[in-house]
C-alpha cells in the first residue's frame, strides 16, 4: 500500500513538472548556435532587450538541465543566446560564478560598455560575460571581484 502511494505521488509530481516547464519550451541535445532555426515556440508577448537598441522574441531550451534563453529578431533564426546558470561553463571555464579577474585571466577582452544595457567582455570562444550596474546598466565598470551576471552570444 505504501509503495502504491509513493508511486502515485511520483507520477503526480512528474506530470506537474512537465506542465510547469513545457509552455512552448523544449529540451534539446545541444546548445543552439547563432543562425540555427529556433527550436521552441517564441513567446508572443515575451520580448527581451538583447542590446541597447534591440529587442527579440524569446523562448527557453533546456540542455542537461540548464535553461538557455534564445532570442530571435526575425522569428525564425537564433540571433541571441543567454544563460545565467552556474552549471554552464564556456570552453574557457567561465560561468556566472566567475569573477571579472577570472574572465580576464581566461582571455576576456577589456569590458565594453553598451549604454542602457551592460558592460561585457568577449571571450576567445565568442561567449560574452555581462555585467550590469545602476539604472543605465553601465554606471560602474566591472572590477576584480565583480561576478558575471549572465553569459551571452549574439
Amino acid at each position: 500500500m505504501k509503495n502504491t502511494r509513493i508511486r502515485h505521488l511520483t507520477l503526480c509530481v512528474g506530470a506537474l513538472s512537465v506542465n510547469l516547464f513545457w509552455w512552448g519550451n523544449r529540451t534539446v541535445d545541444r546548445v543552439p548556435s547563432l543562425g540555427d532555426r529556433v527550436q521552441c515556440e517564441l513567446k508572443e508577448n515575451g520580448m527581451l532587450i538583447v542590446s541597447s537598441a534591440q529587442i527579440a522574441h524569446t523562448c527557453d531550451v533546456f540542455v542537461n538541465a540548464v535553461t538557455f534563453t534564445l532570442g530571435s529578431t526575425d522569428g525564425e533564426h537564433v540571433s541571441y543566446i543567454s544563460v545565467d546558470n552556474p552549471r554552464f561553463r564556456t570552453p574557457e571555464g567561465v560561468s556566472v560564478d566567475s569573477t571579472f579577474d577570472q574572465v580576464m585571466a581566461a582571455g576576456g577582452s577589456a569590458p565594453r560598455p553598451e549604454p542602457g544595457w551592460a558592460f561585457f567582455a568577449t571571450l576567445p570562444s565568442g561567449w560574452k560575460a555581462a555585467y550590469s550596474s545602476g539604472q543605465t546598466g553601465t554606471e560602474r565598470p566591472p572590477a576584480g571581484g565583480s561576478k558575471v551576471q549572465w553569459l551571452f552570444r549574439r
